[in-house]
């Protein structure tokens, strides 16, 4: 949940420069992010908001490139298992600034991380940006997470992954200066 299949698609037997469609033909369980497409490698991003594993089904067509005829081929479904990813809590608090008539606050973001999700079989990992906690790159030190100075009202982000899947919730404080 949370991350993209990047399913690559061909042909058998392999037929250079076919091109490919795909449609949604069936999402069980709670999937969110599902789209019909083309191209060679199917990209979305499948969210499984349920506490069980869903699937999406897509009914994938095939042509053939000109120099064969470009003939429609016969559809071919695909299914994606989509696991769920751990459930997070929102921990957005209203805090006095740390600094006399400031709009920061310092927080130890590392000690919020059970206040997000209690199992110790989780990791997290914290970031500036939504993008980069979705493509899980330039996380935070520990060093940095654990004295974070959060600014009024600007998220920070967690991802907190079981291995298989992740979620991303975003940390927001209200700063009021002191």
């Amino acid at each position: 949940s949370g991350d993209s299949p990047t399913l690559t698609l061909t042909t058998s037997p392999l037929i250079a420069g076919s091109t490919f469609a795909w449609t949604v033909k069936s999402v069980t369980g709670l999937i969110t992010g599902t789209s019909n497409g083309t191209g060679a490698t199917i990209t979305n991003v499948l969210v499984n908001n349920g506490v069980v594993a869903g699937s999406v089904t897509y009914e994938v067509r095939a042509t053939g490139s000109a120099g064969v005829g470009g003939c429609l081929g016969p559809p071919t479904d695909v299914t994606i298992m989509v696991n769920p990813a751990p459930l997070t809590n929102n921990v957005d608090q209203i805090v006095c600034s740390t600094s006399p008539g400031g709009s920061t606050y310092t927080e130890n973001l590392i000690a919020l991380q059970p206040a997000v999700n209690a199992d110790g079989t989780l990791t997290f990992s914290w970031h500036t940006s939504q993008a980069d906690a979705l493509a899980n790159i330039n996380a935070m030190t520990v060093g940095t997470a654990s004295a974070y100075p959060l600014a009024n009202g600007i998220p920070v982000f967690v991802r907190v992954s079981n291995g298989t899947c992740a979620r991303i919730q975003a940390v927001t404080y209200t700063v009021n200066p002191s």
